[in-house]
């Protein structure tokens, strides 16, 4: 993965700063990321809080140059419940924040796992990460650009259906006609969970964006790594 630094050096640099942060003792990636772009700085919870929310920004459809996700924003909390900050790497100029997911009360995120587009070609309009989901320490998963029950928008919403009355061999039936706009379909896919071990959970995040140039195809977020710490 393109210019990523090793854990021990990030734990160094916030002994190193002076501030109380946690110290994570390892990392979860997407299987599926992208290498393009820059990494941003890490960014760690407050030392004795770890991660119960999530927000991200996400840029909708419809620009010259879409992006998809543009950053991703945790919230810390302390084991009685005080919240105790947020953090968040490099953030992506498009898009607006989704709103808070949170947790259960008492519970805290120890997995992550990103809806990644992968290359479009030359011609295509890359947008990289365009949705993330964690997962809870009680196993509820939570959906960053969609709210519960929120519907979202299924493959066949891009079919334009007609519909008209045939006679076929005295009889009178329905004819359906479907025609696919397969050519506006772009395909993106979930990693596989990524997930703290156990006794551990999510404290921090680094993340790579392709931030904005006037002549090139922009991806947004491409990659994220998140940092677990011990309980």
């Amino acid at each position: 993965m393109k210019t990523r630094v090793l854990l021990l050096l990030f734990t160094a640099l916030a002994w190193g700063s002076g501030e109380e942060t946690t110290i994570p003792v390892e990392e979860i990636y997407l299987s599926n990321g992208l290498d393009r772009g820059d990494w941003g700085p890490t960014d760690l919870c407050a030392k004795n809080s770890w991660v119960s929310a999530f927000e991200v920004k996400y840029s909708e459809e419809g620009h010259i140059d879409n992006t998809g996700l543009n950053a991703v924003r945790l919230y810390c909390q302390d084991k009685d419940g005080g919240l105790e900050g947020s953090v968040i790497s490099s953030e992506g100029s498009y898009g607006e924040w989704k709103g808070i997911r949170s947790c259960p009360a008492g519970e805290f995120m120890v997995a992550m796992r990103g809806d990644v587009m992968p290359y479009q070609g030359t011609f295509g309009d890359d947008e990289g990460l365009v949705n993330l989901e964690m997962r809870c320490s009680n196993g509820t998963v939570l959906d960053g650009r969609f709210s519960t029950g929120e519907e979202q928008e299924r493959p066949e919403d891009n079919l334009e259906v007609a519909r008209e009355r045939v006679v076929i061999g005295g009889r009178e039936m329905e004819a359906v006609h479907i025609k696919a706009t397969l050519q506006n379909v772009k395909t993106s896919e979930y990693s596989l969970w990524a997930t703290c071990s156990v006794g551990n959970r999510i404290c921090g995040l680094a993340t790579e964006v392709e931030h904005e140039t006037t002549f090139t195809d922009d991806a947004g977020l491409c990659n994220i790594v998140m940092y677990c710490c011990t309980v």
